[in-house]
């Protein structure tokens, strides 16, 4: 990314994208997030959620909320969503 901004703000990266073409965006936008970036992304895309797992939160009832279930609220650490995510394989689905 050019400058290497320490936020990115992505709405709906993946929106009337294939498949495909999605799952290589989020796969970007999480290597960037390993590497001590924070990406805040506004998806409907549940399933590319669950694949590649992270802080979630929602907007419910005009107040903003964890999503339980998330990575964090699971209490699993960056090292751990890392390690988890590695050994999945491309063709899992969450």
């Amino acid at each position: 990314m050019l400058n290497e901004p320490d936020l990115i703000l992505a709405d709906e990266p993946t929106g009337n994208l294939d498949p495909e073409t999605s799952e290589e965006i989020m796969k970007l936008l999480y290597d960037i997030s390993k590497k001590g970036k924070a990406i805040l992304m506004a998806t409907h895309d549940f399933h590319l959620m669950e694949k590649f797992k992270s802080r979630t939160i929602k907007c419910q009832n005009s107040t903003v909320v964890e999503v339980a279930g998330s990575a964090f609220s699971q209490g699993l650490t960056p090292s751990q969503i890392d390690s988890e995510s590695s050994t999945r394989s491309e063709g899992d689905n969450l």
